[in-house]
C-alpha cells in the first residue's frame, strides 16, 4: 500500500501457513492494515471509506451508501478457497465472493482524509484510530479482555473519543496499544505522538487517564513503534532516539537523520530515505553501539519478526528477500575481542551478565 496514492485500491496478499495465497480488495493507506494473531485465528484489520464499489470485483456500483469510515475485520481462515491473485482472475460465482468481513462503521461526519493513524490491541478487543484534531477514536469490547471485536455482538461495541487535555490541536501521527493486568482487572495503554507531544491514555472499562510523557518533543509518521510496553520514538525537532519502559526513559541517542524505525527485541531498525538511496541501520541502544549498517536503492518493504528483521529488495528484473538475524551474545562478545574493541567487549559483556570470570 502506497501512502502517496491513497485514492487507489489496493490489494492486500495474505499467506496461510505458508500453503494458501488469498487476496482481498481495500481502499487503506499504508497505516490502514494491521494483522493480529490470536491462537490460530489470524486477522487482518483495514481501514478505508465506504466506497462506491461492489465488494471485491472493482466495479462501480449503482447505488452508493455514504456510511463514512469503516473498520473492516477479516479472517483469514474464510481465505481458505481463494487462490486469485488479481481483480482479472475475478468471477462472480467463485466462493471469494461469498467472503464477508465484521463491518465496523465510524462517525459518518468524519472524512477519511482527517484520520492519520491506527492501532490494534493484541488480543483485538480495542482499535484506536487517530485524527488531525489530536482526538483519538477508540473502538473497543464493553467488557475488555473478553472475546476480540471479530466475534462479539453488534452490541457489545463501544465507541468512545478521547480528547487530551492538551496538545489537541496537532495530528496524531503514531500509536500504540500495550496491556497489562493488575488486581485481576484488565487495563490499556494507548500510547500516541503528535509532532508536538508524546502521550498515553491509560483505559480501563470505567475510566480513561490522559498522561503527558513529554511535551518538549514530537514524532512524525512512521517514527514510533511499540513492543509491549518498551515505545521507541525517533524525536522531531531535537535529534534524539528515546527509548521508553512505559513512561519512563531508559535509552538515548543523538542522531540528525529521520527514517523509519521499528523495534528488534532490544535492537532498534531505522530506515533513512535519501534522494539516492536508503540506509538501513540496526541500534543497539543499551549497550550504545550500531549493529549493523548497509546502503541499498530499492528498499520496498520491511517486516520484523522477534529479532529478524527482513528486507524485500527491487532489482532491475526481479524482488529479493534480504534477512538479518542477530548473532548470539557469545559470537558478539568475540567479534569485539577480535576486532580489538575491548572498551565496547567489556560494556557488552557487563550489560548482558556474563560471568566474573568473562570479564
Amino acid at each position: 500500500s502506497d501512502a502517496q496514492q491513497s485514492d487507489l485500491q489496493h490489494m492486500l496478499f495474505v499467506c496461510s501457513k505458508g500453503i494458501t495465497m488469498s487476496a482481498i480488495e481495500c481502499h487503506s493507506r499504508s497505516f490502514g492494515l494491521r494483522g493480529v494473531e490470536i491462537g490460530q485465528s489470524f486477522y487482518i484489520v483495514t481501514l478505508g471509506e465506504d466506497l462506491p464499489f461492489d465488494q471485491l470485483s472493482g466495479r462501480k456500483s449503482s447505488e452508493h451508501r455514504p456510511i463514512g469510515v469503516l473498520i473492516k475485520i477479516w479472517s483469514v481462515e474464510h481465505l481458505i478457497d481463494c487462490k486469485y491473485v488479481s481483480l482479472s482472475d475475478y468471477k462472480k460465482e467463485d466462493p471469494v465472493n461469498k467472503l464477508q468481513p465484521r463491518i465496523i462503521p465510524l462517525d459518518k461526519n468524519i472524512p477519511f482524509h482527517h484520520i492519520c493513524s491506527m492501532a490494534v490491541s493484541k488480543d483485538l478487543t480495542q482499535i484506536a484510530v487517530g485524527l488531525q484534531n489530536g482526538n483519538v477514536i477508540l473502538i473497543r469490547t464493553s467488557n475488555p479482555g473478553t472475546d476480540s471485536l471479530a466475534i462479539i455482538d453488534d452490541k457489545e461495541i463501544r465507541t468512545i473519543t478521547l480528547v487530551p487535555e492538551q496538545g489537541g490541536s496537532s495530528a496524531v501521527t503514531n500509536l500504540h496499544i500495550s496491556e497489562f493486568q493488575e488486581k485481576g482487572k484488565q487495563y490499556y495503554l494507548v500510547f500516541f505522538t503528535t509532532e508536538k507531544g508524546f502521550y498515553m491514555y491509560q483505559t480501563s472499562q470505567k475510566q480513561n487517564t490522559f498522561v503527558v510523557i513529554a511535551n518538549d518533543i514530537g514524532a512524525l509518521p512512521g517514527e514510533m513503534d511499540g513492543q509491549d510496553m518498551n515505545i521507541t520514538i525517533l524525536c522531531s525537532g531535537i535529534g534524539e532516539l528515546r527509548k521508553y519502559n512505559c513512561t519512563d526513559k531508559v535509552n538515548s541517542w543523538q542522531m540528525k537523520e529521520h527514517g523509519k524505525i521499528r523495534n528488534a527485541g532490544k535492537s532498534v531498525l531505522l530506515i533513512l530515505t535519501t534522494e539516492k538511496n536508503k540506509t538501513v541501520r540496526v541500534y543497539d541502544m543499551e549497550n550504545e553501539i550500531i549493529s549493523y549498517q548497509g546502503v541499498s536503492a530499492d528498499i520496498c518493504a520491511e517486516y520484523v519478526n522477534g529479532t529478524t528483521i527482513y528486507l524485500l529488495l527491487k532489482g532491475a528484473n526481479s524482488k529479493m528477500m534480504q534477512t538479518l538475524r542477530e548473532k548470539i551474545n557469545l559470537e558478539k562478545l568475540e567479534m569485539f575481542v577480535k576486532k580489538k574493541h575491548y572498551d565496547v567487549a567489556y560494556t557488552f559483556a557487563k550489560n548482558e551478565n556474563f560471568t566474573k570470570e568473562v570479564l
